[in-house]
């Protein structure tokens, strides 16, 4: 492994992971992601127990068509204390990632989450993050969340129309994911977010997309507006401009389930390490200054949309948020 690659696989495990001697730490990974689950593995060398286990396709498909794990990854997670998953992020895959995460949640161990992670976008999530900073602001903004029961959300549509979409998160328990793993939390990297899963028949309005989702950033011109109604995205009802991403994402939602269109996850993204939208939503979605909202499912974090296949996040760039009405500046 290149000396540059080790020393940044050497600060996560230091700052981000901080095993203990005694810890036992296993890494999930499959073909997409062997490169970057072989280079943590072998940064991790040190330690006194590291597996790295890889996840053969016929697993990933048990889990997206059972909504649980193999007996075989459910057992070596049960034999270790820490738990690292990188699965690609691929629709019917993430059953599997919901999956893993929840069953280590059970057992109370460390979890970090990189779904769908480059070897090159990990190097850059842990090179340009600084990790205490996250952590205290995402802290911050999960105990103003945790304290809101009905969340709006405001943006403007392609003809200067205000648009709102609004849900309600009582009695839902609000997630940080800041700069330390914990038994607690689920750590994505990137990371730097605070999310929750609202109600699932709450969500109804409009929401004007400039920001990023499947794989694309979208601006004013693309002229798309989402409309949700009873907790799920209505795509005959949205607005798609005429640009091959509006229409190209307007196929994609068109062809959801209803299980698949309902809006289960609301977030704040809490690092300033990023300034500009890449199109990945995995890293957009932590980007200081955006909110996100996400299809499909949620089971991970405490939602019950648990049959959905997908979990699709959906970036949004510069809204203005208001927690019980009361307006909230995003972090900076």
């Amino acid at each position: 492994m290149p000396d540059d690659v080790e020393t940044v696989v050497t600060r996560f495990i230091n700052e981000c992971v901080q095993p203990s001697p005694s810890d036992r730490l296993l890494i999930l990974f499959d073909t997409a992601s062997r490169d970057v689950g072989a280079a943590i593995a072998s940064g991790s060398a040190g330690l006194t127990y590291t597996v790295p286990l890889f996840v053969p396709k016929h697993c990933l498909e048990f889990a997206a068509n059972r909504g649980t794990l193999p007996p075989s990854i459910a057992d070596a997670i049960d034999s270790s204390t820490i738990t690292i998953t990188c699965i690609a992020d691929i629709d019917g895959y993430a059953r599997f990632r919901g999956a893993a995460v929840r069953h280590a949640r059970d057992n109370k161990h460390k979890v970090v989450h990189l779904p769908g992670v480059s070897l090159e976008e990990f190097l850059d999530a842990v090179n340009n993050t600084n990790f205490a900073r996250v952590e205290e602001t995402s802290n911050k903004y999960k105990a103003l969340l945790s304290r809101a029961r009905h969340v709006s959300i405001v943006t403007q549509s392609a003809a200067s129309e205000s648009l709102t979409l609004e849900f309600d998160i009582s009695d839902r328990n609000v997630l940080a994911c800041g700069g330390r793993a914990s038994a607690s939390e689920i750590m994505n990297l990137p990371t730097g977010e605070v999310y929750v899963a609202p109600l699932e028949n709450s969500a109804h309005g409009a929401i004007s997309l400039i920001g990023s989702t499947d794989h694309m950033v979208f601006v004013e011109r693309d002229g798309v507006t989402l409309v949700f109604r009873d907790g799920r995205l209505q795509p005959a009802e949205s607005v798609f401009g005429n640009t091959n991403r509006a229409r190209r994402l307007r196929d994609y939602f068109m062809g959801l389930s209803d299980t698949d269109r309902t809006l289960c996850e609301f977030g704040i993204g809490t690092n300033n390490a990023f300034s500009k939208l890449s199109g990945q939503e995995v890293r957009d979605e932590k980007m200081a200054g955006t909110i996100h909202i996400a299809l499909g499912n949620n089971a991970a974090f405490g939602g019950r949309n648990t049959e959905s296949v997908i979990h699709r996040d959906i970036v949004i760039s510069n809204p203005v948020l208001h927690l019980d009405g009361s307006r909230l500046a995003l972090p900076s």
